[in-house]
């Protein structure tokens, strides 16, 4: 009696996490698809933005860039093997679950497009803003890859 309600309970854990697993590639299809480019690499340089940064809020999202050096383009077109991205460096309650990157970081990528008053201010039309815009580790190409219509 004892082994058949074990073996209930673990079945059912194995339901629930079957669901969080399904639920959460949901939620990463929507950001892959809302996604200008996604690419596996490397942080090689992250840099102050310079000139005015600040959007006039105070929810200053405290712009940086990030140079990355490509490892694989998983989708769209990347125009030289390094991009630049920016990132919100603030720990601001509208930007803390936001990806801070540091120099070495890697992972994949999922960049969108900035709006176009923020690429003219900063000279860049790239920008992660999604919390789980970024993946560290490169263990998960193959499984992004399938995510993506």
């Amino acid at each position: 009696m004892k082994s058949d309600k074990l073996y209930e309970d673990k079945k059912i854990l194995s339901y629930i996490k079957q669901a969080r697993l399904k639920q959460d590639d949901e939620q990463l299809s929507i950001i892959l698809n809302n996604s200008k480019l996604v690419i596996s690499g490397k942080v090689v340089k992250v840099n102050e933005i310079k000139g005015k940064t600040s959007i006039g809020t105070e929810h200053d999202p405290e712009w940086k860039e990030a140079e990355i050096q490509i490892d694989e383009v998983i989708k769209g077109k990347a125009e030289s093997k390094n991009i630049k991205i920016l990132f919100a460096s603030s720990k601001d309650v509208m930007y803390f679950q936001s990806p801070k990157f540091n120099k070495n970081d890697e992972g994949i990528f999922m960049i969108q497009q900035t709006n176009p008053q923020t690429a003219k201010n900063f000279l860049n039309e790239n920008m992660v803003i999604e919390s789980k815009g970024f993946i560290v580790g490169k263990e998960r190409a193959s499984h992004i890859k399938s995510l993506i219509k």
